[in-house]
């Protein structure tokens, strides 16, 4: 029981630590977009950097700018 109970914290503080990663990655992705959108960068441009920064496919890339 008390192995079990370890194991579930420890898959619990995994799925916890991938969620925060993501969340930061969110951030930065949304971060990347206002300082490139402040710079003048056109859609296209940005979506071409979010491809190659974040390695995101087009449509991913178009959906963040959304």
């Amino acid at each position: 029981m008390e192995h079990e109970q370890r194991l579930k914290a420890k898959r619990d503080r995994e799925a916890e630590d991938e969620f925060v990663f993501e969340q930061g990655i969110e951030k930065g992705i949304k971060a990347s977009i206002n300082i490139m959108r402040r710079g003048g960068y056109t859609e296209d441009r940005i979506i071409e950097e979010l491809r190659k920064e974040y390695n995101l496919t087009y449509e991913q890339s178009l959906e963040k700018l959304r």
